[in-house]
């Protein structure tokens, strides 16, 4: 059987020098395959060149025969890729957003929609403008499975969903999957991987041998936020893009509570009595997660000894970024 989706050589640089660099590979019917990388690891970009955002300036890129370079538009009737940017009309319905959208994929009568909508418990009669981030997250993955095309495309789909609705996001895609669906989805988290049949791993713009979901585990650090309506369970590959990941999650709310998951520090770093005060200044809630976020930060950069030099240096590291 020959692939749906076919990618020889691919490359694609940003003016920064950042981007993808002979990207290879190729995904069947019915196969769904995770493209894993952190942050700056090129996802977006490739992600980007599949879904004909952005040409590739080298290498070919083929969807059920089409070549993108020969053919964007037929390419184009064949995908439908979902990002985390919002499209919608805040004025109108999502009901209406969906039909308007889906009639431009030539979806004349989308009968799942009410169906797929209410399993992500979206109420499609409700003004966008009224929907919070996440509704809006959720209306677009509904979209993309009342389309019905041979190639979904996902640019970290799961960010800011709780468990629950992560839950009914996989049943979707294993039920797309099974209806012939390609799917790939471009993610940093472990739980996304986790449904895959591939985990390709994106690391510095290059494909790296093919992952295990524990070669990923390993090492890295399992962060818990509490939101007002929903708890978050993420990893990090280093405590030092712990901002980055908070900055995300403020799109869909304050965090209440955010623990950093055991990292061993109990015996191998010792608290002056001078940085324990300065730790109690700190709001009561939070005194937990900064303790355990400098004593990653110490057991990382090697100290033994934690100081109050080494808490406002944790303190200034994380405020630049």
């Amino acid at each position: 059987m020959s692939a749906t989706v076919e990618v020889h050589g691919l490359c694609y640089r940003h003016p920064g020098g950042r981007g993808i660099a002979h990207i290879s590979f190729e995904a069947g019917a019915g196969e769904v395959v995770c493209i894993f990388g952190w942050n700056g690891a090129g996802k977006t970009t490739l992600l980007k060149v599949l879904s004909t955002l952005v040409s590739p300036q080298a290498g070919s890129y083929c969807v059920d025969g089409c070549d993108v370079t020969q053919n964007r538009e037929s390419v184009r009737r064949k995908i439908f890729p979902v990002f985390d940017t919002n499209a919608h009309f805040g004025h109108l319905t999502g009901r209406e957003n969906a039909r308007f959208f889906l009639s431009l994929y030539g979806v004349s009568q989308p009968d799942p929609l009410d169906q797929i909508a209410a399993s992500f418990e979206l109420d499609l009669d409700q003004q966008v403008d009224e929907y919070s981030l996440g509704m809006k997250r959720k209306l677009l993955l509904t979209e993309s499975f009342a389309v019905n095309r041979k190639v979904l495309i996902f640019d970290e789909p799961t960010l800011g969903l709780d468990t629950g609705m992560r839950s009914v996001f996989f049943e979707r895609i294993l039920e797309a999957a099974k209806a012939g669906s390609c799917v790939i989805i471009g993610t940093n988290r472990i739980e996304d991987a986790t449904s895959a049949d591939r985990i390709l791993l994106l690391n510095k713009g290059t494909l790296c041998p093919a992952a295990s979901i524990e070669a990923l585990v390993a090492g890295m650090i399992k962060i818990s936020i509490t939101l007002e309506d929903r708890e978050l369970v993420e990893y990090i590959p280093s405590i030092d893009e712990l901002p980055q990941l908070i900055k995300k999650i403020l799109n869909f709310g304050i965090p209440r509570r955010i623990e950093i998951g055991e990292n061993g520090a109990g015996e191998s770093v010792h608290w002056t009595e001078e940085a324990e005060d300065k730790l109690r200044c700190a709001p009561q809630f939070l005194q937990g997660m900064i303790r355990s976020l400098v004593e990653r930060y110490a057991l990382d950069h090697g100290y033994c000894r934690i100081t109050p030099d080494v808490v406002d240096e944790v303190k200034g590291r994380f405020e630049k970024r």
